[in-house]
């Protein structure tokens, strides 16, 4: 496959993530009155179920559409930086039961969605 269309669709996909991912969190918290770092963790989470999932639709036999979806999607949409950054924000804050919730829940409830999105998906 072009490298110079892997990049498009990586591009395009990681734009297509990112405004997603800051659509979702402001909901949250405009909405539904979450904080911004329980959004992040959230985000964490679903992009997590959501490549579980589809690196078991997609296998290796589709190097486009991973590309895309993939690394692209669900790369922008997610954001492991932000949410340590929130983190260390809610540690020198001194809400420690937040800043051990995003430190501990994103693995503690990442892990296991990326889990359940391969069994959705049909893989291992």
């Amino acid at each position: 496959m072009d490298l110079a269309l892997i990049l498009l669709l990586i591009f395009a996909g990681g734009a297509t993530g990112a405004i997603a991912r800051f659509h979702l969190v402001r909901a949250l918290e405009m909405q539904v009155r979450f904080p911004a770092w329980f959004g992040i963790m959230c985000v964490n989470i679903i992009g997590c179920l959501g490549i579980g999932i589809l690196a078991a639709v997609l296998g290796k036999d589709h190097p486009a559409a991973s590309a895309l979806l993939l690394t692209g999607l669900l790369g922008g949409f997610t954001t492991f930086s932000t949410a340590m950054l929130d983190a260390w924000i809610l540690r020198l804050n001194c809400s420690l039961g937040g800043f051990f919730l995003v430190l501990f829940g994103t693995p503690l409830f990442g892990i296991p969605a990326a889990a359940f999105g391969l069994w959705i998906g049909g893989g291992a």
